[in-house]
């Protein structure tokens, strides 16, 4: 019996080896679709998000256009198509208070996330947002 058990192990152990194998050597990334990115906005009411920006340098967010089309307030939300795929810096911007001539906040990844394709939720908060891994986006529409 613990002959048995020992063997299936293995089995189990090889299998899941075998699959983790073909899987990363050969740099399988699954189609998910075309590449789409969900922005939902949960900030501070009177301080819309004013834009989200992906660049290919850490501090060059100010030299690339904004990719929303108008700002989002909270609750809303808003798909963008049409993405290049690639490595990105992501930032998002918004106003810090709820005043007219309150500054702007600008929230940057760390580093460059890769986006290649599928819809990923980029969900945004008051001191920071958070980019959900990829799902299927074949049969979603705009």
């Amino acid at each position: 019996m613990l002959t048995t058990h020992k063997h299936l192990c293995s089995i189990l152990v090889l299998a899941s080896s075998l699959v983790a194998t073909a899987c990363g050597a050969a740099g399988y990334t699954p189609d998910l679709g075309p590449l789409q990115l969900e922005v939902r906005y949960h900030g501070t009411e009177g301080c819309p998000l004013e834009a989200v920006i992906l660049h290919s340098g850490v501090d060059d967010y100010d030299e690339v256009d904004n990719l929303l089309v108008a700002p989002l307030d909270v609750g809303d939300a808003t798909r963008l198509t049409d993405i290049e795929t690639g490595s990105w810096y992501i930032t998002v911007i918004r106003k810090q208070r709820p005043l007219p001539d309150s500054p702007r906040v600008a929230l940057t990844t760390a580093d460059p996330v890769t986006l290649h394709s599928g819809r990923h939720e980029i969900l945004v908060f008051d001191d920071f947002f958070r980019v959900m891994d990829p799902v299927d986006s074949k049969d979603a529409t705009p």
